[in-house]
């Protein structure tokens, strides 16, 4: 062999062989369930890598090809995808991302996220073994994280990051909230920052979570900022009704925008409240100034079936906004953007109202279904009152009938006295 190529070959990285490669979404759902899914492979005795990283694992990772950089380094048998969804924006570019890498070996890709719908009969097309399943349970199932006790806790952790509400088939909503709704909080910190916990990327702190080399106690400890920030702005609740909360947090600081729905959903468990309704400032991600003020409405996650979903609430105001590109979320977490914090107040005051049942149903904007569920609440408060007063009623008239039972007897007594004594 000449000596240029025996040059060429002894130049080439050598790339590592494994059994199978997950590549997972970088938040703490993606995180969770692939190091779950890691467990369960290790002890079939597979040899298993994770990757995940902030952006390259992402939907920008997979439409910019920045994800087959990272997934170089490895030869593996098969690419296991977990939860990273197809750029909606380029979806083009993010299947022949994965065309290439299915070239090399075979994908399966779990995913649960609507958009990725449309898209699954390309996959198929390609080649790839797409499932995009209706809940997180579903996806877990097919995983077969439900199959070990560790990879279960895993998984739940996962899901409850990412507020699927389906977790309430695998457990009770007393211990999500108690138990893994802190602990998925927490994970959440450390997957945006690994180096609080000694690594560099979501996927070396799954691996290290995978092997128990790091644990739940050595996470646990880190500081939620939500927390501390939703008592704060309690102080800044301008409306509270039956369901719902409105916040003035229009001094909102740049470092804290992050972090604005993990708050909103802190400050509803603080209250004891469904809904939040609030006006921040709308940073531009890339200059940090504000560009305007965004009326944001979320919903808790594990609120009752009948609380007003905020995408109904504000329908109109999305359609109205929506053409020059001031809406942003999904059917529980919506924002909406204005010019001026004033405008921002007055429509959150609007929504907020809306909510609550307050506006008077001739008002051509309230949604009629909104509308009767307000009522609705109230028919129940009405009907428990009533209850409570029939209640109270059947016990004053069984009082009243002991009461008169005794009084016959004291007379048929008295009677009984009398007449012995006339005798």
């Amino acid at each position: 062999m000449p000596m240029s190529l025996i040059h060429a070959y002894s130049q080439t990285p050598s790339r590592k062989p494994v059994n199978a490669l997950i590549v997972a979404h970088f938040d703490s759902h993606g995180v969770s369930f692939a190091a779950a899914r890691a467990r369960v492979l290790w002890n079939r005795g597979e040899e298993v890598e994770i990757i995940s990283k902030f952006p390259e694992t992402g939907p920008q990772g997979l439409s910019s090809g920045q994800l087959k950089a990272l997934l170089d380094p490895y030869a593996p048998q098969r690419y296991e995808f977990i939860d990273i969804p197809i750029d909606v924006r380029n979806p083009d570019a993010a299947i022949k991302t994965l065309v290439d890498l299915a070239m090399i070996a075979p994908i399966y890709y779990y995913d649960h996220h609507e958009t990725d719908v449309p898209f699954v009969p390309r996959l198929h097309h390609h080649g790839i073994y797409a499932s995009v399943f209706g809940d997180n349970v579903a996806m877990a199932a097919a995983l077969e994280l439900l199959t070990d006790n560790v990879a279960k806790e895993m998984a739940i952790i996962g899901m409850v990051a990412d507020r699927d509400a389906a977790v309430l088939k695998l457990t009770s909503r007393e211990l999500v909230e108690q138990h893994y709704l802190p602990t998925a909080n927490k994970l959440d910190v450390v997957v945006r920052n690994p180096r609080l916990v000694g690594v560099n990327t979501p996927g070396e702190f799954a691996k290290r979570w995978a092997l128990g080399e790091i644990g739940v106690a050595q996470f646990g400890s880190v500081q939620y900022p939500p927390e501390e920030l939703a008592r704060e702005i309690s102080g800044r609740v301008v409306e509270e009704g039956s369901i719902a909360v409105m916040v003035d947090w229009s001094d909102q600081p740049l470092q804290h925008s992050q972090w604005t729905p993990k708050t909103l959903e802190q400050l509803l468990l603080l209250r004891g409240r469904f809904i939040a309704v609030a006006v921040v400032p709308g940073y531009n991600p890339r200059t940090h100034t504000i560009q305007g003020y965004d009326v944001r409405v979320l919903r808790y996650w594990l609120a009752p079936s009948d609380t007003p979903v905020p995408e109904e609430v504000v329908r109109d105001l999305i359609a109205q906004r929506a053409i020059s590109g001031n809406v942003v979320g999904h059917a529980d977490y919506v924002s909406i953007r204005f010019s001026s914090a004033e405008e921002a107040r007055r429509v959150a005051r609007t929504v907020y109202q809306r909510i609550e049942g307050m506006q008077p149903s001739s008002v051509h904007l309230v949604n009629d279904a909104l509308v009767a569920q307000a009522i609705r609440r109230d028919f129940q408060q009405i009907l428990q009152r009533l209850t409570e007063i029939l209640e109270t009623q059947q016990r004053m008239y069984t009082e009243y009938l002991e009461l008169k039972r005794r009084q016959v007897e004291l007379l048929e007594q008295s009677t009984e006295e009398q007449r012995r004594r006339y005798d």
